[in-house]
């Protein structure tokens, strides 16, 4: 007798995936939406459909690792979005490649909605994830976040812990400037751009275009300024993450994750669907449509591969 649904039937359920959803949690999403269960909203996800297995040659540190099965949703597609070939002569190993589109073969899904294999799990409704402006990207690549995080810390050793477990926002205002001086060091901040116009500068002097180099230092100044704009255009963002950073050091993961969901795009459009009946139930009863032979075949006689070990990363 089979157990009872963990979930009442008239439960709308909303499944959220990216880029980095992978391996087993892409089963449970294709499982959902090749059974209609669900809305899948996100990013088209990663796409790991083997199962690998390492394996030791000889006394060295040698190993080879190779497909020992591969992973497939109720509806016979396997989600593995890359192909594996021969690197070539002179070559060890394989080469990997994404397989192309004109390869990739179309399911159904119970209601009849057509689902493709080899590319991961599609969502339903895609919703990209806010773009990082440039300017957060090279904080985070400075590791600035972090380090001001460990100032801070230091700063308010006798109130840190009361101030980030509060309910208040630890980035005030005051804070928020004292993080651009921080960043900012006392001096003029230097671009991501200002190697490549060295370089440049360099290439000028050799040729005998020194004057051209005061368009080149103006050019500078201007991608400067422009970065460091951001901090007003993109305050709300940075503001969060230089929040994300202080509480790190007190609060427990989960309310970390609470703060990261907080305004997501991804989020709220999975919020607005599940209050939506109608348009909940129009993804996932679209009404009946052409079975694939050929994809009811391949359901009717699928055997899920069991991993006989961990695959030691993504492939």
């Amino acid at each position: 007798v089979s157990p009872p649904p963990l979930l009442n039937a008239q439960t709308k359920l909303v499944v959220l995936v990216n880029r980095q959803t992978a391996s087993a949690a892409e089963i449970v999403a294709g499982s959902i939406q090749d059974h209609d269960r669900g809305v899948i909203v996100g990013e088209q996800t990663f796409g790991k459909g083997l199962v690998q297995q390492l394996q030791q040659l000889g006394t060295g540190g040698t190993k080879i690792k190779y497909t020992i099965g591969k992973y497939y949703t109720p509806s016979g597609r396997c989600i593995q979005s890359k192909t594996y070939a021969d690197a070539g002569p002179g070559n060890v190993g394989t080469k990997a490649s994404q397989v192309s589109e004109d390869k990739r073969k179309v399911f159904y899904t119970d209601a009849g909605r057509a689902v493709k294999d080899a590319g991961g799990i599609e969502p339903d409704v895609a919703v990209a994830a806010a773009p990082a402006g440039q300017l957060e990207r090279e904080l985070e690549r400075r590791e600035a976040f972090f380090k001001f995080a460990t100032q801070w810390q230091q700063d308010h050793a006798a109130d840190g812990e009361t101030l980030a477990q509060g309910s208040e926002p630890v980035v005030t205002d005051d804070v928020y400037k004292e993080f651009q001086r921080f960043v900012k060091g006392g001096s003029s901040f230097e671009s991501p751009f200002d190697k490549s116009l060295g370089l440049m500068q360099d290439a000028l002097k050799e040729s005998g275009y020194e004057e051209a180099l005061g368009d080149v230092q103006s050019l500078k100044k201007h991608l400067s300024d422009l970065l460091l704009d951001e901090f007003n255009k993109d305050q709300k963002a940075i503001k969060k993450r230089v929040e994300m950073a202080i509480r790190s050091r007190y609060a427990p993961e989960s309310t970390l994750l609470a703060m990261g969901l907080d305004g997501d795009l991804q989020v709220e459009r999975a919020l607005e669907l599940a209050k939506d009946s109608d348009k909940y139930l129009s993804l996932v009863s679209p009404g009946p449509g052409p079975k694939s032979a050929d994809a009811k075949a391949a359901a009717d006689q699928l055997t899920l591969a069991q991993p006989a070990s961990d695959s030691p990363a993504p492939q």
